[in-house]
């Protein structure tokens, strides 16, 4: 009999008032049972901050010695500070398009870098970055240029635009 009791007064009190089973469901306040409350959505509020990537640091500090090259050439250049960067916080170099970076030695006022130019690149200047064991990004002002081989001057070391005429030479150089 004790028993019955408890299930009558359970039972009153569910047939008396609302009950809610979801929040989600009530969209404005409880009307039929005396309360004020009303339902906010936190589901779809965003209470996260978005932060963006500034992206790379313009700088002039930093330029490369030979800041130009050809079409399927592989070349020496060094990266140097031409003012108060720290080179020994450089993590990695890299191009924008068509130059890879196949080797750094490490030395302590530059870096010296083994590029190759991509035989198929296209002509233009290609922007440079570094990136710092900080993890800041920095571009070069000056861009290494991939230039044109039909309008390539001579460098002093390297022949470019000559002709061969089929003719050879012979003159007595006084070797046995």
């Amino acid at each position: 009999m004790h028993r019955a009791a408890h299930l009558l007064v359970a039972a009153g009190l569910l047939a008396q008032g609302c009950i809610i089973y979801e929040e989600h469901w009530v969209t404005e306040s409880c009307e039929d049972c005396g309360t004020t409350w009303t339902w906010t959505d936190t589901e779809t509020t965003d209470t996260t901050t978005e932060t963006t990537d500034p992206g790379p640091t313009l700088t002039s500090e930093l330029e490369l010695t030979v800041s130009s090259g050809l079409p399927g050439e592989s070349l020496l250049s060094s990266l140097i500070s031409v003012g108060a960067f720290d080179l020994s916080s450089v993590q990695e170099v890299g191009f924008g398009r068509d130059v890879s970076v196949l080797d750094v030695l490490e030395r302590d006022d530059e870096l010296v870098l083994l590029l190759n130019v991509a035989s198929d690149a296209v002509p233009g200047d290609v922007q440079v970055f570094v990136t710092t064991t900080d993890g800041q990004g920095w571009l070069l002002e000056q861009p290494f240029t991939i230039e044109d081989p039909g309008t390539t001057t001579d460098t002093g070391g390297t022949t470019s635009g000559t002709t061969d005429t089929g003719t050879t030479g012979t003159t007595d150089t006084g070797c046995p």
